[in-house]
């Protein structure tokens, strides 16, 4: 009966482990997840050093993007800024070494338009 109750706990764990992952990937389907998997944690690392409170980072519409032979992580973020209140959500992209945000002066809009969204 220990050995069942085991079982039966490591299968629980595991299996909520593999669901938080497919959840986390915002992938349009569980094989994009697995795909860019490693895209999105290089990605994700990018974005949360680029913020004041990473910890408090909400991420919601996240997707990947190539275009032009390059890929890219597009989403939008709300986190705390330095007075501690939430900045409400802007658009970003995330290539392979930076972050763009929409929002932070009058250049950035135009960049982060077409490459989440198209022309």
């Amino acid at each position: 009966m220990k050995k069942l109750w085991i079982v039966v706990v490591v299968l629980a764990v595991v299996g909520c482990g593999v669901l938080t992952a497919a959840y986390t990937s915002h992938a349009s389907n569980v094989l994009d997840g697995i795909i860019y998997w490693p895209s999105y944690h290089a990605r994700q690392s990018i974005l949360l050093d680029s913020l004041v409170d990473p910890d408090s980072a909400r991420i919601r519409g996240l997707y990947f993007r190539k275009l032009g032979g390059r890929q890219y992580m597009c989403g939008e973020v709300n986190a705390r800024n330095r007075m501690g209140g939430y900045t409400g959500y802007k658009l970003f992209y995330v290539d392979s070494y930076r972050v763009v945000f929409s929002g932070e002066d009058s250049a950035s809009w135009p960049q982060v338009v077409p490459v989440c969204y198209g022309s």
